[in-house]
């Protein structure tokens, strides 16, 4: 099969997969309740710099964040880790796998591989709405 193909098919399955845990494993509401909350005290923060409580909720509310945001992680780390080892041993020997014309270069199998994924780890992200803001009419 086509190295560009193969490494595009592989990109599309791990941002998919990703997206997905994600979006299964993250409480968004609470995600976006937590940064609301930390924009305030920054606020508050730079009025009273010197209140020791604000830093002390500041750094409770990073460290739910951190929590939050690490399960995903942790599941999807291991398969990506051998997708990629794979990736490597199958792809690295080669030079330019695709090209971009409008650019006119090369990339290789790393470069193909996260221009494809970024490309749709945005239109997952979009469809499912991980990682959303709220309109200013939702506050209300």
């Amino acid at each position: 099969m086509d190295p560009q193909i193969t490494i595009a098919i592989v990109a599309v399955i791990v941002s998919s997969m990703s997206t997905l845990v994600q979006k299964l494993l993250v409480n968004q509401d609470r995600v976006e309740e937590i940064k609301e909350e930390m924009n305030k005290l920054k606020k508050e923060s730079k009025e009273k710099p010197e209140d020791k409580e604000i830093q002390k909720e500041m750094f409770s509310l990073s460290k739910e964040m951190m929590k939050n945001n690490f399960k995903p992680m942790l599941i999807t780390m291991l398969p990506i880790l051998l997708v990629f080892l794979w990736l490597r041993r199958t792809f690295g020997e080669i030079g330019t796998v695709a090209h971009l014309p409008v650019l006119n270069i090369g990339l290789s199998w790393i470069w193909w591989y996260i221009l494809i994924s970024i490309t749709v780890s945005l239109i997952l992200e979009a469809i499912y709405k991980t990682h959303r803001k709220r309109k200013k009419k939702d506050k209300k």
